[in-house]
């Protein structure tokens, strides 16, 4: 065999039965001659070695486990009480990612809070990553617009250039309700290649969940950044798992997603209810015929009166509202009216005051207050905003005002 001294690595490589045959036919015999040599050496436990002379031996480690494996080889020689002994060292191991919650995900809550009061959290007590409440039906040109960004990056800039535009990138969508970023980061022995789907969704519509890129290269010891998205279509609870699939692992890691598609919502409160309440009790049934209305019935030349009702918001995320005043509320000086616009948070209320004074002779029996209310992500556009063509996405609801003065 070639001579092999201590310490150093064995150079002997296998070949390919392509390789093989591409071989000359002095290089072939040789090489055919030291694999013989080799398997010789494997099958047998004892060797004759002649005066000043060496041996290879080869040391195959194998394994149906990851893992640490140690073992020691006794070597003895006849004629010879002492034992030489050689220690053997070898590990099993497979691409892997950190799969703790601690280091993939930047935010966490503890316990299990309602998800109406969770907003980009991972729950520790359910195990699962939740988006909390979303808007439904949001547009997904944001995302575009961040894909096209980063296939627009120079490829031939500086790595720390890249980095950093990376970086500043995630950040930007981080701060985004519906999008958020996850720490992949490489805690095996192998560079690899990591592929994300969900379990569910296949990254298009219907599915509420996105996940971009949809692959990253790892080398060992880094950690890259990927997004999550959600985009839900109807207002119930959807949810979903992000699978991690490892090159050269067997295993993947999964990880819970959750988010609430909502729609604004509110109820208004006011005296109204009062006489619906009484007249379900005079008749032992309700009055549909009895809306909401604020009724000043006859009030006298120079007194004044004051009334209010409450706009509550019911839905799981801000809603904006804003108060549309008939004519003679908005133009005469009889009515005041007050605020008129704001925003509320979810199970926030605001008191609205109506104040009437009798100031002439008049019967206001057509007036009506208007409320417009939306969501806070341009569904409640201004006058102006309309005026160039913005739609929004304005729901409303009506009340009947009634007055007179004599």
């Amino acid at each position: 065999s070639k001579p092999y001294k201590m310490g150093e690595a064995d150079s002997f490589k296998e070949l390919s039965e392509e390789d093989i045959a591409n071989l000359e036919d002095d290089a072939k015999a040789n090489y055919e001659a030291e694999v013989q040599e080799r398997q010789a050496l494997k099958a047998s436990a004892r060797w004759m070695l002649p005066a000043k002379s060496q041996i290879s031996l080869a040391i195959e480690f194998a394994t149906q486990q990851t893992g640490k494996s140690d073992s020691v080889l006794d070597f003895e020689i006849v004629g010879n009480s002492r034992t030489f002994s050689v220690s053997a060292h070898g590990v099993c191991a497979v691409p892997a990612i950190n799969k703790q919650p601690m280091v993939v995900f930047t935010r966490r809550a503890r316990g299990r809070p309602p998800i109406e009061k969770v907003h980009k959290r991972y729950v520790d007590g359910r195990s699962a990553y939740e988006f909390g409440p979303l808007l439904i039906n949001k547009s997904r040109s944001r995302l575009e617009d961040i894909k096209t960004e980063f296939e627009g990056m120079d490829a031939d800039a500086d790595e720390k250039v890249k980095e950093a535009q990376t970086m500043a990138m995630f950040d930007k969508l981080s701060k985004l309700d519906n999008a958020d970023i996850l720490n992949i980061s490489n805690s095996g022995v192998f560079d690899t290649r990591v592929d994300f789907t969900f379990k569910v969704g296949d990254n298009e519509a219907p599915s509420p969940f996105v996940v971009w890129p949809p692959f990253i290269e790892l080398p060992q010891g880094e950690t890259k950044q990927v997004s999550i998205w959600a985009f839900p279509e109807t207002p119930e609870l959807h949810e979903d798992t992000l699978v991690c699939s490892i090159q050269d692992n067997p295993a993947v890691e999964t990880f819970p997603i959750a988010c609430l598609g909502a729609t604004p919502e509110i109820e208004i409160h006011g005296p109204w209810e009062k006489i619906q309440k009484e007249a379900k009790e005079e008749d032992g049934e309700e009055k549909t015929s009895v809306g909401p209305i604020i009724d000043f019935d006859r009030l006298l030349l120079k007194r004044r009166e004051a009334k209010d009702f409450s706009i509550k918001n019911t839905s799981s995320i801000p809603v904006a509202w804003r108060l549309k005043l008939s004519d003679n509320l908005m133009n005469r000086g009889e009515f005041e009216v007050g605020p008129t616009e704001g925003v509320l948070a979810p199970e926030g209320v605001e008191y609205i005051a109506i104040n009437f004074e009798a100031v002439e002779p008049f019967k206001f029996d057509e007036e009506k207050i208007i409320i417009e209310y939306s969501d806070t992500e341009g569904g409640l556009p201004t006058a102006e905003e309309q005026e160039a063509g913005a739609e929004g996405r304005i729901e409303t609801t009506d009340i009947d005002v009634r007055a007179e003065a004599y």
